[in-house]
């Protein structure tokens, strides 16, 4: 059970790393577009 809660747990930091939209450097292109457009 452990090692399932600690998968979890690290699929869930990578979605929030990879989702954050305070960094437009380490995310996706279009999330930086729409920053710069605003």
């Amino acid at each position: 059970m452990a090692e399932g809660r600690s998968e979890t747990i690290a699929i869930g930091i990578t979605i929030i790393l990879t989702r954050t939209p305070g960094d437009p450097h380490k995310t996706e292109p279009p999330i930086g577009t729409e920053q710069n457009a605003d």
